[in-house]
């Protein structure tokens, strides 16, 4: 019985490491690091590949069978890719509702005089 709960309690911190891989990754965490140590990563580059090798490592620090963890960890860089598209998702819509609440054409300070510059940026929202 005790097996289950560990097993259980193993998937929950891994449900907290997708979390916390794709936040940083959403966020630029993960492009700050690389700013900082002055070369690129790969393996934390893509959110699949850093939530994969992530959660399998902690699970093999943790003593879980090797079948049961790279299982594990093949289905949560599957949701990685998943909530990511959720986050992006939400961004959208959160610049979406925000730009509706304070348009940038009636300002006049000197902060969002260089906003409606920047409007016609080339970046693109879904």
């Amino acid at each position: 019985m005790f097996q289950h709960l560990n097993l259980l309690h193993q998937v929950i911190n891994c449900l907290a490491i997708l979390i916390s891989c794709t936040l940083a990754n959403h966020l630029g965490l993960v492009n700050a690091i690389e700013k900082v140590i002055k070369f690129k990563l790969k393996i934390i580059n893509c959110v699949r590949c850093f939530t994969f090798w992530t959660s399998l490592l902690y699970l093999i620090c943790t003593s879980t069978r090797i079948f049961i963890a790279s299982a594990i960890a093949f289905t949560l860089s599957y949701l990685a890719m998943w909530l990511e598209l959720l986050y992006g998702y939400i961004d959208t819509k959160y610049n979406e509702y925000y730009y509706k609440i304070y348009p940038t054409e009636d300002t006049t300070g000197p902060e969002e005089e260089s906003i409606k510059d920047n409007s016609n940026s080339s970046v693109s929202y879904m």
